[in-house]
């Protein structure tokens, strides 16, 4: 496993949500936050199909898909397909329109669901993984444990402990290494709750 770009985020999380601007409120219908260059191409280009197809809003809007018909099937739907300058397959056509319709019946949930999940995979790909906080956690206790009993252990322990971090990123004193790891290892045991409950639902 490539560990060159991991490191401590202090903060966790919260931390790097804000700093990504997942909070950060957008102006109605436009696109220009979303990463995904290829994203930002199918939304703008079904803002202005849209723009070009009387009541076309209202009808994404306020679709309910029936069963064994083709999703957004019919005139309005058929005029969007037509007005797009986007080559689709019908699935993907089918898939920018059920998006389109959380942006268009909630604008800032649409916004802030899309920027977590996008800040999320990225600070899952940044932060330090689960397997390596509860390591480093376990070299803390027994290290402030130890140094009661076993100070040339506990400080073999302490440098051992101050250089991984380091390499991460993150520099302390080995009570202040563990807050800053406890508060990650609750923060990721957190993240890993709520997508397994998303996988349950």
């Amino acid at each position: 496993m490539n560990q060159s770009n991991k490191r401590i985020i202090v903060g966790g999380w919260k931390a790097f949500a804000e700093e990504a601007g997942v909070n950060k409120k957008e102006p109605v219908e436009n696109f220009d936050w979303i990463p995904s260059e290829e994203d930002k191409v199918y939304y703008n280009d079904m803002r202005t199909a849209l723009d070009t197809v009387e009541g076309s809003r209202e009808f994404v809007k306020n679709y309910v898909y029936v069963k064994d018909t083709l999703s957004f099937g019919g005139p309005i739907g058929n005029s969007l397909a037509k007005a797009s300058s986007v080559g689709h397959s019908g699935a993907s056509a089918s898939a920018i329109l059920w998006s389109y319709q959380n942006a268009l019946k909630d604008w800032d949930t649409f916004v802030f669901k899309t920027k977590e999940h996008e800040s999320l995979r990225e600070y899952k790909k940044q932060q330090v993984p689960i397997w390596q906080v509860e390591n480093l956690l376990m070299d803390c206790h027994a290290c402030i444990f130890d140094s009661i009993w076993y100070r040339a252990d506990a400080a073999k322990l302490e440098e051992k402990i101050k250089l991984e971090c380091a390499k991460l990123c993150f520099t302390g004193t080995i009570r202040e290494i563990k807050i800053v790891l406890e508060e990650i290892l609750n923060d990721l045991n957190m993240i890993q709750r709520n997508e397994d409950n998303k996988r349950a639902n």
